[in-house]
């Protein structure tokens, strides 16, 4: 097994106490242990689905306790400003863009399973469609609900919602590499989904992370207990009776600061509350238009990159 590189300076704490056992948590083999996490975790690789998993790992107390102060203890992340996610266009996600090429989003149902603040359900509501949101972290769903205006966002799981309800579309964004048993949450959208419904999944990429003498991947956010590969989205098409509509490797971790505890970089933080705050200030909005018009900014490729993978299935009808 390779010992990976400390590269996140945020790293949980697990109670070794309160580690579990698992095989590989979509087709139940074995794996092999390839890689010990900088948390001291362990990665095993299944070859039958191609994906990659934390075993032991926390169990499910351990992780719902982590979860419910998720944005704020561990991300470091105060609140989005509000006006800006009011104001965002829904286009500048090219994921929405992306979705909206396979469906109509007006007057559709939209769920997004693990939300955080409402961001994207938010750019969904503004192309006309009805959305829910659920999440475990109580700031971040209260946020949501009270200050961009989505009261149908609620803490909890997709377990808990009611099993009338039925969804055209369900995002699981940077969501399936967190629970214990995927699958299970997996099976549990299928069912939700009304015929020809779609799910996008949107998850870091396993794909070439197992070739990798010190791969990403396994290097951040330390929370993740799976990694799906593209070989894993196309056995999960076959075992839940979907079938793909896109597919691609996309996109990078953002690394800015990531070996830094953000509590610890005072720079940062005065840096970050300006630009939280500066939206508010009057006359903001009109020298942001300004200057994008006359002063274009170049911003990176977001489909560059390969470190996440981002997939959209459909049930059958």
């Amino acid at each position: 097994m390779r010992r990976l590189h400390k590269l996140d300076a945020r790293i949980p704490s697990w109670d070794p106490r309160g580690l579990v056992e698992r095989s590989c948590p979509f087709c139940g083999d074995d794996g092999e242990a390839r890689f010990v996490r900088p948390d001291g975790l362990t990665v095993k690789c299944c070859d039958t689905c191609g994906a990659s998993f934390v075993s032991p790992a926390p169990d499910e107390n351990q992780l719902r306790a982590f979860y419910s102060t998720y944005f704020a203890r561990h991300r470091g992340r105060r609140r989005p400003n509000a006006r800006a996610v009011l104001n965002a266009r829904p286009w500048d996600d090219f994921r929405v863009v992306e979705i909206a090429s396979h469906t109509g989003l007006s007057g559709r149902r939209v769920l997004d399973v693990g939300c955080g603040w409402g961001t994207l359900l938010r750019r969904f509501q503004k192309l006309g469609a009805s959305v829910v949101g659920t999440d475990l972290d109580p700031e971040a769903v209260r946020f949501a609900q009270e200050r961009i205006g989505l009261p149908s966002v609620k803490v909890g799981t997709l377990e808990e919602l009611a099993p009338q309800e039925s969804f055209d579309v369900i995002c699981m964004c940077d969501f399936i590499e967190h629970p214990l048993d995927p699958l299970q949450e997996l099976e549990r959208a299928v069912s939700l989904l009304v015929p020809e419904g779609i799910i996008a999944i949107w998850t870091p990429n396993a794909s070439s992370a197992r070739d990798d003498e010190d791969p990403i991947a396994f290097r951040v956010d330390q929370e993740h207990m799976q990694y799906l590969s593209t070989q894993t989205c196309q056995w999960l098409a076959r075992k839940l009776d979907l079938s793909i509509l896109h597919i691609e490797s996309v996109g990078f971790a953002g690394l800015n600061g990531i070996g830094t505890s953000q509590r610890r970089n005072g720079r940062r933080g005065i840096a970050s509350s300006f630009k939280r705050l500066a939206p508010g200030l009057p006359g903001w909005h009109a020298l942001r238009t300004i200057r994008e018009r006359f002063l274009p900014r170049r911003t990176p490729n977001p489909r560059s990159g390969t470190y996440h993978l981002f997939c959209i299935l459909r049930k059958g009808a």
